[in-house]
């Protein structure tokens, strides 16, 4: 990365004066009815529950990596990115899939089964057809933050949600307006662009031009992390457990591991 480059990146503002919600001359109704999402296309994993309540894992330690969700709550949340997907579809607004979320769709095909949250990432220019497509949605709200991180959810509910980031650019690279996520959020942008098509839990989303490569160089692919957040209860985990992602092969299908 060229100095200038970095320059840029590490001198980006946010932009002003974000947090005045719009006023809705009326609350825009839901985009789509429950009934649209095909429920068989949601990964379960009861028998990784069942393993642990018996003591059948093969390590203690796995215990950190047993599905943080309930099926019911996997549900919703898959529904709240459905809901979200399809509004910012009619806002003609494009996202993809960051962080963890990316992870989860280049090694599981779907939420990382440990995971309890989805991020995704927006091109900050779109930041008020955000704010006016995702504040007036009846029966959801957007907390938005001047940091530019902000959260999707049903209304009056802290969980679950939907993490919101965006992002900057020029003519190389894609960066992290939140200063606390370039760490793992400064891109080139020939990685990225074109976005791809894919199929996430059911749901379509857009994922960077080359996920594999992006989740190999940023995340330790091939070493799985258990949460150190409860994204639920917003309580911290005292400890991140680490183990190769080979050695939880028993309890999931994994894609593309030692490449």
């Amino acid at each position: 990365m060229a100095t200038i480059d970095i320059l840029t990146i590490e001198n980006s503002k946010p932009p002003h004066n974000v947090t005045a919600l719009p006023r809705c001359p009326r609350a825009m109704s839901e985009p789509l009815a429950r009934n649209q999402i095909d429920a068989t296309l949601v990964k379960d994993y009861p028998q990784v529950r069942t393993a642990a309540r018996a003591g059948r894992l093969l390590d203690a330690q796995h215990l950190a990596f047993v599905p943080a969700l309930a099926f019911p709550e996997k549900l919703n949340l898959v529904w709240l990115l459905a809901v979200m997907a399809k509004a910012l579809s009619t806002a003609r607004v494009e996202f993809f899939m960051r962080g963890g979320s990316l992870l989860g769709a280049a090694r599981h095909r779907g939420i990382i089964p440990w995971d309890d949250d989805i991020d995704v990432a927006i091109n900050v220019s779109d930041w008020k057809r955000v704010r006016e497509q995702l504040s007036c949605l009846k029966g959801y709200e957007l907390e938005v933050m001047p940091n530019m991180h902000w959260k999707f959810r049903p209304v009056q509910q802290k969980f679950p949600f939907i993490d919101i980031f965006f992002y900057m650019e020029n003519e190389r690279y894609i960066w992290a307006v939140t200063d606390y996520t370039r760490r793992t959020f400064a891109l080139r942008k020939e990685d990225v662009l074109p976005l791809q098509p894919a199929i996430f839990e059911g749901v379509r989303v857009m994922l960077p031009r080359r996920t594999e490569q992006i989740s190999k160089e940023l995340y330790g692919y091939n070493d799985c992390e258990s949460r150190s957040l409860d994204h639920k209860s917003n309580v911290a985990f005292t400890k991140v457990i680490s183990v190769p992602c080979s050695s939880l092969g028993y309890l999931y299908y994994m894609y593309n591991l030692n490449e």
